[in-house]
Parts: C-alpha cells; structure tokens; sequence
C-alpha cells in the first residue's frame, strides 16, 4: 500500500484476539504517518487505534510479525470517501518481497476506472 490522504478522517483498531490478553497483538504492524522525508515510523504490537484526521498523509502500513491473527478494522467518518495517493515514499520504508510466483501490481501506475456516485 503507498502513502495516500483522504478527505474524510479514517480509524485503524487494531486489536488482539488472545482472550487471556487481549492487549497484546498477536504481531508488529509498521504504521508511517507522514510524507517524504517527514514521514515517522510507529511500531504497533499492542492493541490500538489511531486516529487519522483528512488530510493527513499516511501508509504504508505493514504487517512485520504475526504469531497469532488479529484483527485490523478500517472506518471512514463521512459517507463519500476520496482517496489520493501520495507518491513520496518514506526514505527508511523498505517494501517485503512478495512470495515467489505472486503477481505484482505497480499501484503507482494502476488507475481509477471507475466512480461511484451518490444519488
């Protein structure tokens, strides 16, 4: 996932599904918030939520470690969500390889086809 801004405000929960401590993750989640150069990387490995106002560039977001599931939950704040990519990656953000024989989409060079529209 690049870096991207919306117009809405977005918030991650991210939560553990170990029922004898649910405060822990279960896994590292590398979580950028910011562009470029200015971009800062959190280390997520207990349960959390963050809070991205619109307008604030963020990702990517990357799953490092995983010893159990969890769950990840998305929720934008207004009913229209319009997202931008932002091509300023991160200088220390080193992407993972894919697994061999999975097909790779370039997201820098994928476009929109299609738009919905509310009646």
């Amino acid at each position: 996932m690049s870096s991207n801004v919306h117009t809405v405000d977005e918030i991650f929960l991210f939560l553990g599904t170990d029922p004898e401590d649910p405060s822990d993750l279960g896994g590292e989640v590398e979580f950028w918030i910011g562009r470029g150069e200015d971009a800062e990387k959190h280390i997520i490995t207990k349960s959390s939520c963050v809070f991205i106002p619109a307008g604030l560039v963020h990702a990517p977001i990357v799953f490092r470690k995983v010893r159990r599931p969890f769950k990840e939950i998305v929720i934008f704040t207004g009913p229209v969500l319009v997202e931008y990519p932002v091509e300023d990656w991160p200088p220390e953000y080193v992407p993972m390889k894919p697994p061999p024989g999975l097909p790779i989409v370039d997201t820098k060079r994928t476009k929109l086809i299609t738009k919905w529209v509310p009646k």
